[in-house]
């Protein structure tokens, strides 16, 4: 299982290029009238933000389709516009996909010409807590399920292993500074999981001003995806006071309530 795991995250990218630029082929060429990129990290509202979007009938947005190595991203990325008709086209970055993934040489340039030369309006993602943040991750990978669709009632605690925990939480600190350099200086919409999508009525409000920001109709937002953690660490960490004394001698105490 991990052999074929290990097959499909470093080689099956190569694979799903060349079955996407064939099926491109046989497709008219698309003019999409706008596009964009949802740009961010994980655990950010990524998800829940395209399936707001695609309930519009001008938005075709796209999943990650840089998870895995291609051999040329330019090419790949045209070929996936060109299996979308709608008016708008969009797709998922996340920035350590950038990083490990596309691996430029330099991620500012990179975004710049997405932006600047494709034609790709850049909508940032991110979100004030990084410890809820990496907690919301922990607890995806231990559930095995990264959304839910409200039919999951059981949700069992986890066990936190700390040092794994403050590992992710440094290594959040060091995509902060990666993805504020890769934006420097470009312009883009920045939506902040907290305060935009949160609760339904931040979301209407953000959906009014994604559509402000590229210029479609505005539209009734509706999505079926549901939380997947309590507000209350009580509800999905079983060794809670452990990892409140632990996180009370680092800078993250701030974060913990």
């Amino acid at each position: 299982m991990k052999l074929l795991q290990h097959i499909n995250q470093n080689y099956g990218g190569y694979a799903r290029e060349l079955a996407t630029q064939l099926m491109a082929s046989i497709y008219e060429e698309q003019e999409h009238q706008n596009k964009f990129v949802l740009f961010g990290r994980g655990r950010t509202g990524s998800t829940l933000l395209t399936d707001l979007l695609n309930s519009s009938n001008e938005v075709d947005c796209d999943k990650e389709i840089f998870n895995r190595p291609v051999r040329s991203p330019q090419s790949f990325l045209a070929s996936r516009e060109n299996l979308f008709s709608k008016p708008v086209y969009g797709f998922k970055l996340l920035s350590y996909q950038l990083r490990n993934y596309l691996n430029p040489s330099d991620p500012n340039a990179f975004m710049r010409f997405l932006s600047e030369e494709l034609g790709y309006k850049i909508i940032f993602l991110r979100r004030d807590n990084l410890l809820r943040q990496t907690l919301s991750k922990h607890y995806a990978e231990h559930r095995n399920a990264w959304h839910d669709k409200g039919n999951s009632a059981h949700r069992p605690k986890m066990k936190v292993h700390v040092p794994t925990l403050m590992n992710h939480l440094q290594e959040g600190r060091i995509l902060d500074c990666y993805e504020e350099d890769a934006l420097e200086g470009l312009d883009y919409l920045t939506i902040t999981y907290e305060e935009d999508l949160k609760t339904v009525e931040a979301q209407e409000e953000t959906i009014h001003r994604v559509c402000e920001y590229l210029g479609i109709e505005h539209f009734e937002p509706s999505t079926s995806l549901r939380k997947i953690t309590s507000e209350a660490l009580e509800d999905f960490v079983e060794n809670v006071e452990e990892l409140r004394a632990e996180l009370k001698r680092t800078p993250y105490r701030l974060l913990i309530n």
